[in-house]
């Protein structure tokens, strides 16, 4: 599924690109920099997030989606481990329900 727009193919891409110990939004960040289609992507993405673009192509879920993503992929960063989507979710709706 899209998150926040993007494919897990090109959110992988964005992720690689970075240093492994760099936090993936400053991965996101250096990705604006590109001079290629996913480049165009992530700086329209930011332009929504700043405000100079009014509407956006991601729904209230898929945004979601992405802050978890990114959360997840910070968790698998610090902790050099591989972090499940699935369950990083299931843990952290189980903490909101307690």
């Amino acid at each position: 599924s899209s998150i926040g727009g993007f494919s897990n193919e090109e959110l992988l891409s964005i992720r690689l690109s970075g240093h492994r110990d760099e936090p993936f939004h400053e991965a996101f960040l250096a990705a604006a920099e590109r001079r290629d289609p996913l480049g165009a992507k992530v700086r329209d993405f930011l332009a929504m997030l700043e405000g100079r673009i009014s509407e956006s192509a991601t729904d209230i879920h898929e945004s979601v989606e992405s802050h978890m993503m990114a959360c997840a992929a910070e968790e698998a960063r610090v902790t050099g481990q591989v972090i499940s989507i699935a369950d990083f979710r299931r843990k952290h709706e189980r903490k909101q329900q307690a």
